[in-house]
């Protein structure tokens, strides 16, 4: 095992009764859970949280738990049976048409939660050009382009949540050496409700944190 230090309980955001009218808790009384073999336990220094935790704390998708975020960054603190133990303290590791010569770009990502950045990204598109959905606006917004302009333009359009482990490492590595930069606010964990409706509001402008922890 690892630290002989750590609590049995925890600060965390808690969400009660799930749906329209979620009651968003910070509770102290959490219990730290107890490790199976294999398992590792962190110490969350900060978490990320987007417009998913938005649509599972409203109730329009089911909580697995009822904690928000699934972004975090911290230190592992202990270890179960049969885990290295040198993972012990370690940290747990997110103007186009002149540049196409005015024919458009090939691919767009657009992992902005906003309809602006939509609306953008499709006339960033040349044609047969593929438009990569990532970022969640809200509920009530849909794409602004008819099937005529997409069968003209011989668009693609796909959804994507996930990459691999190896496109993670790849992406993490490139971060950690400043090729890819990420812009992100963060907030303390008492703002977690005033977090919520600037979410849902689309008033939040790349990647929102939760500071959990000041170590």
């Amino acid at each position: 095992m690892g630290q002989t230090s750590i609590p049995k309980i925890q600060r965390s955001v808690w969400i009660d009764s799930p749906g329209p009218h979620a009651d968003v808790q910070i509770r102290d009384d959490i219990p730290v859970p107890a490790l199976g073999d294999g398992q590792v336990l962190v110490k969350m220094l900060c978490s990320g949280i987007c417009h998913s935790d938005v649509y599972n704390i409203r109730g329009v998708h089911p909580m697995t738990t009822n904690t928000p975020g699934h972004e975090g960054v911290g230190t592992v603190v202990d270890i179960g049976k049969g885990v290295d133990r040198t993972l012990l303290n370690q940290r747990v590791v997110e103007t186009i048409q002149n540049l196409t010569n005015g024919y458009g770009a090939h691919a767009v990502i657009c992992t902005a939660g906003s309809p602006s950045a939509y609306d953008q990204a499709l006339k960033m598109l040349r044609r047969k050009g593929t438009l990569v959905c990532v970022g969640l606006p809200r509920l009530d917004y849909h794409l602004q382009i008819s099937p005529m302009e997409m069968v003209v333009r011989s668009l693609t359009v796909v959804g994507s949540s996930v990459g691999t482990a190896k496109e993670l490492q790849e992406l993490l590595q490139m971060a950690s050496e400043g090729t890819v930069v990420p812009h992100f606010i963060v907030f303390g964990l008492e703002e977690v409700g005033d977090v919520i409706v600037k979410l849902e509001r689309s008033g939040v402008a790349g990647r929102v944190v939760l500071r959990i922890s000041s170590e």
